[in-house]
């Protein structure tokens, strides 16, 4: 074999058995080209099948595909949000037991606030949401009162009083471990008709709304032989919602009764 530098280029000289020369490429044209490539299964599948089908369907996979996203976006519209705590662990499972022994025995100072407390409002059917500014959170929606709402029969007086015994008498619902379980005025206010205001036993029927709002007035500002008003906490924490219509006339307009639950505010 010699090397041959013929205008600026190496090309290599063979020679073979006959005398002649050849140069590489003449080497190379000599390989045979008839060896078929072996394919292993899965290239023969996807070369011979897959491949040639997934042409010829193209445009089935199409509207398949668009007829997946247009169903994927109506189910979207309807998502909701949950109308129940979501359960990870059930309440016997083992890694439950120690979380919910401390939340039911452990309550110490401060605990409690990590609970939700719930008030139970009568006397309003809804919001005005068409008053709020939607990127001002300091605009607070009007209120609509019920107009319908009266509390001056003894009926309407023991339906709610027998609405918020229900409520603190179970145990699922009210956390009876916490300093304050429960907030009911009426309750009071039956206990002070019946062992406090003379000549009245239990609830009575009033002739109009404001006779009610007299009785309760002087309900909430009764003071005891100590000097103390024990149901002043019932108008000062807002249970007890009073106000002036336009005419300037007090009417109680709303009212409402609480309970610590069991559920913590942080889930």
């Amino acid at each position: 074999q010699e090397q041959v530098e013929e205008a600026g280029e190496n090309i290599n000289l063979e020679a073979d058995p006959n005398g002649q020369v050849l140069t590489n490429e003449v080497v190379a044209s000599a390989e045979p080209t008839h060896i078929k490539p072996k394919y292993r299964a899965v290239e023969r599948f996807f070369r011979h099948f897959w491949c040639k089908y997934t042409f010829k369907l193209r445009y089935l996979h199409t509207l398949v595909a668009c007829a997946s996203v247009g169903v994927a976006i109506w189910l979207a519209t309807r998502l909701e949000p949950l109308d129940e705590e979501e359960v990870w662990l059930p309440d016997d499972h083992i890694d439950m037991k120690p979380v919910n022994w401390m939340q039911d025995e452990f309550l110490i100072t401060g605990s409690q606030d990590s609970y939700t407390r719930v008030s139970v409002v009568y006397g309003v059917s809804g919001i005005d949401l068409t008053t709020i500014i939607k990127y001002d959170p300091s605009v607070l929606p009007d209120v609509v009162w019920d107009t319908s709402f009266s509390l001056k029969s003894a009926e309407a007086q023991q339906a709610l009083m027998d609405n918020c015994n229900a409520i603190i008498a179970r145990d699922d619902l009210v956390n009876i471990h916490a300093n304050d379980p429960w907030s009911c005025w009426i309750v009071d206010f039956h206990d002070y008709q019946t062992n406090i205001n003379n000549g009245t036993s239990g609830f009575v029927t009033y002739q109009t709304d404001q006779d009610f709002l007299t009785a309760v007035l002087d309900f909430v500002h009764y003071q005891n032989a100590e000097g103390s008003k024990p149901y002043i906490k019932y108008l000062d924490s807002g249970q007890l919602g009073i106000i002036k219509d336009g005419q300037g006339n007090s009417r109680l307009a709303f009212c409402f009764f609480e309970f610590q639950t069991n559920v913590s505010s942080f889930l």
